[in-house]
C-alpha cells in the first residue's frame, strides 16, 4: 500500500473533540485502531496527526490546544504499540481549518513514506 493511497484511506475519517477541550469525541477509538492495522501493515509508512481548530478565541490558544489533540491521538497509536518515531504530532489551530464554513475541532491524519 502506498503512502498516497494510506493517505486517501486515513482522509475519510476525522476525530472531533470536545468544545475548547482536548478530550476526543466517542466514537474515536474505531478510527484509530483501523490506523493502527493499517500501520502494522505498512511499516515504511510515517504518518502526521495533526490537530486543528475553529477559528474561535486566541490563535495562540487554538495552537496549543490543536498541538494538545494531536498529541493525545500520538499517544493513543504509541499505548497500542506503534513506535513513537513514526509519528509527528502537529497542531495548526486556526491557520487549516478543515471545514471553511462550519467550526472545527478535530484532529486530521496523513501519511507519507519514509522511503522517498
Amino acid at each position: 500500500m502506498s503512502a498516497i493511497a494510506v493517505g486517501d484511506l486515513l482522509a475519510k475519517g476525522t476525530i472531533r473533540f470536545e468544545i475548547r477541550a482536548f478530550h476526543p469525541r466517542s466514537g474515536f477509538c474505531r478510527l484509530l485502531d483501523h490506523l493502527i492495522e493499517t500501520a502494522l501493515r505498512c511499516p515504511t509508512i510515517n504518518i502526521e496527526i495533526a490537530g486543528h481548530t475553529d477559528a474561535d478565541g486566541p490563535e495562540g490558544f487554538n495552537k496549543a490546544m490543536s498541538e494538545k489533540r494531536a498529541e493525545v491521538v500520538t499517544d493513543y497509536l504509541v499505548k497500542a504499540g506503534l513506535p513513537a518515531g513514526r509519528f509527528t504530532a502537529v497542531g495548526y489551530g486556526s491557520t487549516q481549518r478543515l471545514r471553511r464554513t462550519r467550526p472545527t475541532r478535530a484532529s486530521r491524519i496523513t501519511a507519507a513514506s519514509n522511503s522517498w
